[in-house]
């Protein structure tokens, strides 16, 4: 299914209406403005022109209940501000779609050399109030982020494209990187949630956990590895370094 939308809210306040209905779809993908413009310039894709946001949603189980599912989905949707919906009903519709969603990484692609891309997730019934906090931050750093979502568990994933060598630019991302990760924590979230830590969220760590915590990951991690030979200087700050 494909549900699109006028305004962000209204998409996110569709995603928490699913919810509340006892709805457990088994993916619900959500594309801002942003990215859908992009997708469709990149991959030719069925994605409305001028949605201000879709959520691309699929539910499994008994086929007997599926039409019912998939009914008391539009209804959610239509009643919470929903513009268009869109029912894949056979499986060619349903990989176009599908395709939609797969293809955004690469879409990105094509207008940068590369991407910054986070992570952060948040308790469901913070969501909307995270997807509001990373488009203003993007704002008050200059940024154009593109926003993709695993929207039914709370899990977001901003990005921006850029180009390495333009060491400003890179440093207004970084700037908007921890404001979000900052933001994400003030509303109970984790810095991450699929992609790990690596060396950009070392510092975020620190943030999200105290020192106790952290000072046993690290127990852990030397039990393992008493040389540090395994991937030094990542998924962990060093106590040693203070970073």
């Amino acid at each position: 299914m494909l549900a699109v939308f006028g305004d962000l809210r209204t998409a996110m306040g569709a995603v928490s209406g699913v919810v509340a209905a006892r709805i457990v779809p088994a993916a619900m993908e959500l594309l801002d403005r942003n990215l859908i413009e992009v997708i469709r310039v990149g991959a030719g894709s069925v994605l409305p022109a001028g949605a201000a946001a879709v959520l691309l949603i699929e539910v499994d189980g008994d086929p007997e209940e599926l039409e019912a599912q998939a009914e008391h989905i539009e209804a959610v949707c239509s009643s919470l501000g929903a513009l268009d919906f869109v029912l894949a009903r056979t499986a060619e519709d349903r990989e176009a779609l599908w395709v939609a969603r797969r293809s955004a990484a690469g879409s990105l692609a094509r207008i940068s050399p590369a991407q910054f891309a986070m992570d952060v997730t948040v308790p469901r019934d913070r969501r909307q109030e995270m997807m509001e906090e990373v488009v203003r931050i993007a704002e008050g750093h200059g940024l154009k982020v593109y926003v993709g979502a695993h929207a039914g568990d709370g899990n977001m994933h901003p990005a921006i494209p850029f180009d390495p060598r333009d060491k400003e630019l890179r440093e207004r991302i970084e700037a908007f990187d921890w404001d979000v990760q900052q933001a994400c924590l003030r509303l109970g979230g984790s810095i991450t949630g699929e992609h790990g830590v690596g060396v950009e969220k070392l510092r975020g760590l620190r943030s999200q956990y105290g020192p106790d915590a952290l000072g046993r990951m690290w127990a852990v991690r030397k039990a393992f590895d008493p040389t540090l030979l395994f991937n030094p200087g990542k998924a962990l700050p060093d106590p040693a370094q203070g970073r």
